[in-house]
């Protein structure tokens, strides 16, 4: 528990820890909250139903793995958003727009247009 609290702002030693240490695949509930809440990781508090085992023990592995692909994924859009607010500023059309997220991200047309719709 005490490597997480140290560990809390560097990704890769939580992802290390996450994969090494059987501890975090078992905690007591008291440990999770003790960690959640001192670590002042909120969204740990605010899902940890979700990661309780029939026995009432909590599974933090798959809790910071999640968090962590949440945080990648929340920084991808933010950066495809900046993209999009760039291109438009230069004029390009959505259609431009789109064909460039389809070729630089390798994603469907349809996903192109989410991007779009959520940068507007």
């Amino acid at each position: 528990m005490l490597d997480f609290l140290r560990n809390v702002k560097n990704k890769e030693k939580l992802k290390e820890l996450e994969e090494n240490d059987p501890y975090y695949k078992s905690m007591d509930e008291d440990a999770y909250d003790v960690v959640a809440n001192y670590a002042n990781v909120k969204k740990l508090v605010e899902v940890k139903d979700e990661y309780k085992d029939v026995e009432g023990r909590m599974n933090m592995c798959t809790a910071i793995r999640e968090m962590m692909e949440d945080s990648k994924s929340e920084g991808r859009m933010e950066v495809i958003g900046v993209m999009i607010k760039t291109a438009r500023k230069y004029h390009a059309s959505d259609d431009e727009i789109m064909e460039q997220l389809m070729t630089e991200l390798s994603i469907s047309e349809d996903e192109a247009k989410e991007y779009l719709k959520k940068a507007e």
